[in-house]
């Protein structure tokens, strides 16, 4: 999967602005982030594993 995949992120411009500004950042703390302050109660996470 790419960041510049437009059919998850819209459009190009979309996807280069998502990278530039959250490529530095760890996907763990990202997801921190979204889970309990951004998004807390109303996002879930799914796994095959």
């Amino acid at each position: 999967m790419s960041v510049h995949d437009v059919r998850l992120f819209g459009d190009q411009i979309a996807a280069s602005r998502l990278e530039a500004r959250f490529s530095a950042v760890r996907a763990t703390s990202l997801l921190r982030l979204a889970i309990e302050d951004l998004f807390a109660g109303k996002i879930a996470l799914v796994s095959s594993f």
